[in-house]
């Protein structure tokens, strides 16, 4: 037996034995949720939205006086003696122009920008997750279609070979139905090969160690399509608003014209209340005594310094402001994309589908044919080969069509519809 047939052999039994799928297969949208609770990412920016809740309730603390204690102590030496002098002061220390300005309203838009891009990395988590499931699911797909082709190609061997040997037919058919199969056997070994590791790279993608079997559910394209599109109706024609990541641009463009508060509040005054007590032991002075002390300070004249902050505040926030303007026309141009594609795969599938039932139909004459001596045996490979290709073309469209609902979901901002039409397959 040849080093490939061996091959051969072990990868189909690999293949039969992952069709065992245990009890707690993941589905897809069980791989989407995994991998968002998995996703470094993810995880790094629901800390810096965290960090942001911290750092304004830092802010909103700035509203208010801060109090101090503070205290000295004093040593003089003079001839012929010296003498000690200790203090104990507490200090109130406010900027009324934080509370005034409201200077925490910046910060707070800082905060919901994060977490519409802590949106936006689960968006993208989900949309690279979804990309290698199918890509898996339709690798493992073409591989059943090769397997079948594979075991019909070997029943037509041994007709062929009974054929042979009663004189019917030439050795000819013979060879060439094995060069068809060796073909297929060599097909089978790469496509193994790709299922193999796009399965590594999906276990990986889910935290998963990569040399372990990953265990998927059997994919239905038909009842997610339906789900989908359900969920998915009336399409919008402008749905841009809704995505998170315009949301965390829009935020962002406030925040920096809403910093430029902070500027203003810098030119307030600042003022500064004290009380406290000094034990002097001075021999020749008059005895302890007590402090009160009221301090303001007024900026006068900063050099410009407050005014080109906010110039460049605003260039900032105009900048934010276009780059916007860009996303929303990318994410438009990609929506219309996806619309006319759907449109396209779904016309498809209605041809393929009557192209299916042809080809089985010329499969079946081709067939009868053949063994009546009516055709060769190159005519009834090309039926077979013509069929083999149809059901894959549509196999291929049907989970294309699938592939782009559920960008167009993730498109329109709502992880949610994913994962709820992913309960109701």
């Amino acid at each position: 037996m040849k080093t490939y047939q061996w091959m051969l052999i072990c990868m189909l039994a690999w293949t039969m034995a992952g069709q065992a799928v245990p009890a707690d297969s993941l589905g897809l949208a069980d791989v989407v949720q995994q991998a968002l609770e998995q996703s470094w990412q993810i995880k790094h920016d629901t800390a810096l939205v965290v960090a942001g809740e911290k750092a304004l309730h830092m802010t909103h603390s700035q509203y208010y006086p801060q109090v101090r204690m503070q205290g000295h102590h004093f040593q003089f030496f003079y001839q012929p003696y010296n003498y000690k002098e200790q203090g104990l002061e507490l200090v109130l220390d406010w900027r009324p122009g934080n509370w005034f300005l409201n200077v925490g309203e910046a910060d707070q838009r800082r905060v919901f920008a994060r977490q519409k891009e802590a949106q936006t990395s689960r968006l993208q988590v989900a949309l690279r997750t979804i990309d290698l499931y199918m890509a898996l699911q339709t690798a493992r797909l073409e591989l059943k279609q090769l397997e079948r082709k594979h075991w019909f190609l070997q029943q037509h061997l041994e007709m062929n070979r009974a054929l042979w040997q009663s004189g019917v037919r030439t050795e000819l058919d013979v060879i060439q139905t094995r060069q068809a199969l060796e073909q297929v056997s060599e097909a089978l070994i790469v496509q193994q090969g790709r299922v193999l590791a796009l399965t590594r790279q999906l276990a990986l993608q889910l935290g998963r160690p990569a040399e372990k079997p990953l265990p998927l559910r059997k994919l239905e394209p038909g009842r997610w399509i339906d789900a989908l599109k359900k969920s998915l109706l009336p399409v919008p024609t402008r749905w841009s608003s809704g995505h998170p990541r315009l949301q965390s641009l829009k935020l962002q463009e406030a925040f920096l014209r809403l910093s430029k508060r902070k500027v203003d509040a810098g030119l307030w005054p600042s003022l500064k209340v004290g009380t406290g007590y000094v034990i002097d032991r001075d021999p020749t002075g008059s005895g302890n005594y007590g402090i009160v002390a009221l301090q303001f300070q007024v900026p006068l004249y900063l050099w410009h310094a407050s005014r080109l902050k906010k110039q460049q505040l605003e260039a900032q926030a105009r900048a934010v402001g276009w780059q916007y303007r860009q996303v929303e026309q990318e994410l438009q141009k990609r929506f219309e994309q996806l619309q006319q594609q759907q449109k396209a795969f779904t016309q498809a599938l209605q041809v393929q589908k009557q192209e299916m039932s042809l080809a089985r139909q010329a499969l079946a004459l081709a067939r009868a044919n053949y063994q009546s001596g009516l055709s060769t045996n190159l005519d009834f490979l090309f039926a077979q080969q013509q069929l083999f290709e149809t059901r894959l073309r549509l196999a291929r469209t049907r989970m294309a069509l699938l592939q782009n609902l559920l960008e167009t979901a993730l498109l329109s901002g709502n992880l949610g519809i994913l994962l709820k039409a992913g309960v109701q397959p």
